[in-house]
């Protein structure tokens, strides 16, 4: 039982530097959390905000595709989308670009 709270407290622990990672648009610790856990892609951090959700929350555009491109979700897709819309088409261009980007890296 103690091993399995230690487990939980480092994957908690993982997930806050996650979300810690990506508000400093740090890919290659984003990198490291996908790699080191492929089952989780759905991470809510303690202000109750997803990994997917917080990317666009902060215009991490990189970050975003990266994590959409890993198979990232957010349970509110239609929010996440309408932030979307709200974006300049400059910035709608971005995230266009950096999806291609990882598209084509990650077939």
């Amino acid at each position: 039982m103690e091993n399995l709270i230690a487990e939980c407290e480092t994957i908690l622990s993982d997930i806050t530097n996650l979300h810690s990672s990506i508000k400093n648009k740090n890919l290659c610790e984003v990198k490291e959390f996908a790699l080191k856990y492929p089952n989780y892609r759905l991470c809510y951090g303690r202000s109750q905000v997803c990994a997917l959700d917080l990317s666009i929350d902060n215009k991490c555009f990189e970050i975003f595709a990266y994590l959409r491109s890993e198979g990232f979700y957010t349970d509110k897709s239609e929010e996440l989308n309408a932030k979307i819309q709200k974006f300049s088409n400059s910035e709608k261009e971005l995230i266009r670009v950096e999806n291609l980007r990882f598209v084509r890296n990650n077939p």
